[in-house]
């Protein structure tokens, strides 16, 4: 079986819930959320508290190419590690739904920026935090 043969099935329809994080609601529960929850969450503090408890983030893949970064509670957090954060969840998902391990997986290549070297930079990040991710097999459509 070649690098490209495997089976694809589309586990969601849209990204768009999983361009959302909301990384550590509060200290003490450490827990990111991702999706339709990070953004519930992020309105329920707004309406409960007046404030966000956690920060919260949306679009990342728009900085790839970029060395972006964050400091949540004294820890920094690369923007590979944050995309981490939501394929990791995806995955998590994904095994639950399916009921079993799941290593492989097809992304959607970066935007292309104006330069070469920020696309190329924008998709080994990308690469990396599928890695970071626990995925095993990864391969990029156009």
């Amino acid at each position: 079986m070649g690098s490209r043969d495997f089976e694809y099935r589309p586990l969601v329809q849209s990204s768009y819930h999983f361009e959302i994080c909301h990384l550590f609601p509060q200290r003490q529960r450490p827990t990111p959320l991702v999706g339709g929850q990070a953004y519930q969450q992020y309105r329920r503090d707004l309406e409960e508290e007046g404030e966000a408890m956690g920060r919260f983030m949306r679009s990342l893949k728009s900085h790839l190419g970029s060395d972006l970064g964050t400091y949540i509670h004294s820890k920094r957090y690369t923007l590979t590690d944050l995309i981490s954060v939501i394929l990791k969840e995806m995955k998590r998902r994904a095994e639950a739904h399916f009921g079993s391990a799941i290593t492989n997986i097809v992304l959607g290549r970066p935007v292309v920026f104006v330069s070469d070297k920020r696309s190329d930079a924008a998709q080994n990040q990308l690469e990396h935090a599928a890695r970071q991710a626990g995925f095993k097999q990864i391969v990029f459509q156009t």
